[in-house]
């Protein structure tokens, strides 16, 4: 089956019913959404969880990582259980088959290539709606392998609006490891022209 678009692109700014009528309308959705730390990733991530649930939908959250992680958390703390996908887990395709749920997957910067390829194929062959939220850049300047991989398995790619700018003052799109001496922070969010990417 081929993956159409669905006819109107959804408001980030309404989520949950927007998400879940254009998936269900174009049959299936496979999203990322990409933003820099502090951009809200997951803050988002847990109020799509809670208003689909809301709308009597079922959701299942993933986290990722070599970290386990059994929850999605915000820095304004709030937070919502999460299953664990370790480098080594393979997706339970055949419940998640069964079950249709929406699917949300945050820290997805660290999927694997082959769990990627298992989120297109739930959404492109049975018409799930898959939302992947992470970091699109590493503070070295390269795209994360995770990020790769879901660019290259075709999903439909969308920063997250926000608020977070560089120090020149124009949106960030990244974080780099601070330049400066005495500089305390493990991170500074920089726009494109002002991060370490990696040009060779």
């Amino acid at each position: 089956m081929d993956h159409a678009e669905p006819p109107q692109w959804p408001s980030l700014d309404h989520e949950g019913v927007a998400f879940l009528a254009a998936g269900r309308l174009c049959g299936g959705y496979f999203l990322f959404l990409h933003g820099p730390m502090s951009s809200g990733k997951s803050a988002w991530a847990i109020k799509l969880a809670r208003n689909l649930s809301m709308a009597s939908t079922h959701v299942r959250t993933f986290s990722t990582g070599k970290v386990e992680r059994t929850k999605i958390a915000s820095r304004d703390g709030q937070s919502v259980p999460a299953e664990w996908l370790s480098p080594t887990t393979r997706l339970p395709s055949a419940d998640l088959i069964a079950e249709k749920p929406v699917l949300i997957i945050d820290e997805a910067q660290f999927l694997t290539r082959s769990q990627a390829i298992e989120l297109h194929s739930l959404s492109i062959r049975h018409n799930l709606v898959v939302v992947c939220l992470g970091l699109l850049w590493s503070a070295e300047g390269r795209v994360f392998s995770g990020a790769a991989a879901l660019l290259l398995c075709g999903a439909l790619t969308r920063p997250l609006p926000h608020d977070v700018v560089c120090w020149c003052g124009a949106r960030a799109v990244a974080d780099a490891r601070p330049m400066g001496p005495g500089d305390s922070r493990r991170y500074v969010p920089v726009c494109f022209d002002h991060a370490t990417i990696d040009k060779s």
